[in-house]
């Protein structure tokens, strides 16, 4: 939370999108978080920022989703596959060389879509490891 503030002061602004879309939005990212089977409390927050079109991750589960992303993305499936991006780094993941996989880096908005919604193999053992 203490992350976020900071940002806040400098880097961030509040959203403008309407209450109804973050909280749509919202509801869709708790179904995703709910789907991984992780019990941490995860929370979306929607900002302005001159930064333009980006989601990050914070301690403490906070992601962040800006709202140049949001008005940038194609479809709400295109905005959960970069949200479930972030939530693989909650998970200790990092950028994957495997261009399919969700959790590989995407420098461009149009690079989502080439992406699958979910994590290759090697990322996916790296979050359930075999036990």
């Amino acid at each position: 939370r203490q992350t976020l503030s900071s940002l806040d002061e400098g880097l961030m602004q509040p959203s403008a999108l309407p209450e109804s879309r973050q909280a749509g939005l919202r509801d869709k990212f708790a179904a995703l978080t709910a789907k991984a089977g992780n019990t941490v409390p995860y929370q979306l927050e929607f900002r302005q920022s001159y930064l333009g079109a980006n989601a990050f991750a914070l301690p403490a589960g906070i992601i962040v989703m800006t709202d140049g992303l949001v008005d940038l993305a194609k479809s709400d499936d295109e905005i959960m596959g970069v949200l479930a991006h972030e939530l693989g780094h909650t998970f200790g993941l990092i950028h994957c060389p495997d261009p399919e996989c969700v959790m590989h880096a995407s420098t461009y908005v149009e690079e989502i879509d080439l992406k699958s919604a979910s994590f290759c193999e090697a990322c996916t053992r790296r979050v359930r490891p075999a036990c």
